[in-house]
């Protein structure tokens, strides 16, 4: 979708500092509640589409939101919010939004390309759907190609999707990305799990 006269000023005055911010910290994945058993990606595929909500934004706040991140790929990165407290923290990070989510029902997924400006002036994230199997989700998203501006600009999806509790996989272009789980949780796998090996 085309960069709106509004979006392309606030493009101008940000300046978030991506390279410098991935050089010097560990991402990990933001989200509360935690997985008991392992759901295969096929019953995640053939879900039927969850309904969301979507708002393209502009991160402002760089490093303030880096530390509830995960890089995806590079060029991608995923937040999640799950409380009242976490989407205010989230929202501080960027432009003016609109979507008021019910977090009480669902949970808020931002998803953000650090590549810098498309010349093309298409928005580069597009997230072609939501399949939710017991809260978790997983998430169909691409990522425009072409060139893009080295201006450390940062372009984000938010999505507010009643009913998720978390992320399980997020499919990028056709490459499979597994946001790290709270620690003791089981991440989705195509697979069984291998046996426990005997002590």
């Amino acid at each position: 979708m085309p960069i709106s006269p509004r979006k392309s000023r606030l493009l101008r005055r940000a300046s978030p500092l991506f390279a410098a911010a991935v050089a010097a910290l560990t991402f990990s994945g933001c989200h509360t509640g935690s997985m008991r058993s392992i759901i295969p990606y096929l019953d995640l595929s053939e879900a039927p589409r969850a309904s969301f909500l979507r708002e393209a934004v502009l991160v402002t706040d760089w490093e303030r939101l880096l530390p509830r991140s995960t890089v995806l790929g590079g060029r991608v990165i995923l937040a999640t919010a799950t409380t009242p407290a976490e989407w205010e923290e989230m929202r501080a990070t960027l432009s003016p939004i609109r979507l008021q989510p019910d977090l009480s029902t669902g949970s808020v997924l931002l998803i953000a390309s650090c590549a810098g400006t498309p010349v093309s002036g298409e928005w580069p994230i597009t997230t072609r759907s939501v399949r939710l199997v017991r809260g978790y989700a997983l998430v169909t998203t691409e990522f425009v190609g072409g060139t893009y501006l080295s201006d450390n600009t940062v372009l984000a999806e938010i999505l507010v999707v009643p009913g998720m509790i978390a992320p399980l996989i997020v499919e990028i272009g056709g490459e499979r990305y597994f946001p790290p789980l709270e620690p003791g949780s089981r991440v989705a796998s195509e697979e069984p799990p291998p046996p426990l090996l005997e002590r």
